[in-house]
């Protein structure tokens, strides 16, 4: 007796028609589950970005009204990227950790202005470094100083849940960062603060955070590259 030649599974049966596909889908894509990157700057007009056609800085003033026009198209969700003075910045990136510092007002801004907005905000150092890397570089400059680098990502994600931030996401390299950063808000009793890694590091390279590599201006070259990619 010959084997029967028909598949063992028919799947096209699940999808034969709109009612049955409608019924049975599991995964839809609306803008309820969009988070929109959005690129601040302390000019007062908005900063349109030659690298990303169409998209502009978006002066801290116009904000909130930014993220009530994004709620009426059912986006509720920001991930906030300062543009950093370079005067600002240190070879420690230590405005990071600067309660006064441009990110940490977006934060505020958005949250008592647009307080339904659920905000994302980015904890790296790269934003804040001389060197553009995204760790606290060693003595000699050959390496990145992981542990060190780590002590301030967590003090940065502290700094960002007392802000409002209702996600850190650290978009960083560093080893054990993300357990650090979870344990410190806890400890800190920021334990409703959500920690998720920005969704570069899931490898959706056209979200958020791949996206403000092309809106950042370029730091300057460093003296040498460190051994690990930071970046």
């Amino acid at each position: 007796m010959s084997a029967d030649p028909s598949p063992a599974l028919r799947l096209r049966r699940l999808r034969a028609s709109a009612g049955i596909r409608a019924m049975l889908t599991e995964t839809t894509v609306e803008p309820r589950h969009l988070i929109q990157p959005l690129f601040v700057t302390e000019a007062e007009a908005p900063e349109p970005i030659a690298s990303l056609p169409g998209i502009s800085r978006i002066p801290l003033t116009q904000l909130a009204a930014k993220c009530a026009e994004l709620r009426l198209l059912g986006i509720h969700g920001v991930a906030l990227f300062p543009k950093i003075d370079p005067r600002r910045k240190t070879a420690e990136g230590a405005e990071a950790l600067n309660p006064s510092n441009l990110a940490l007002r977006a934060i505020r801004e958005v949250k008592t202005k647009s307080p339904g907005t659920v905000v994302f905000a980015d904890i790296a150092l790269d934003p804040y470094t001389t060197h553009g890397h995204d760790g606290i570089l060693t003595e000699d400059g050959q390496d990145v100083d992981n542990d060190a680098t780590v002590e301030s990502l967590v003090k940065m994600a502290l700094l960002t849940a007392q802000a409002g931030a209702d996600f850190v996401a650290p978009s960083d390299m560093m080893d054990g960062r993300v357990v650090a950063i979870r344990r410190g808000l806890d400890l800190a009793g920021r334990t409703s603060t959500g920690s998720s890694p920005t969704p570069r590091n899931t490898r959706r390279r056209s979200t958020a955070r791949s996206a403000t590599r092309w809106a950042a201006p370029a730091p300057p070259a460093p003296r040498r590259s460190p051994r690990p990619a930071t970046r």
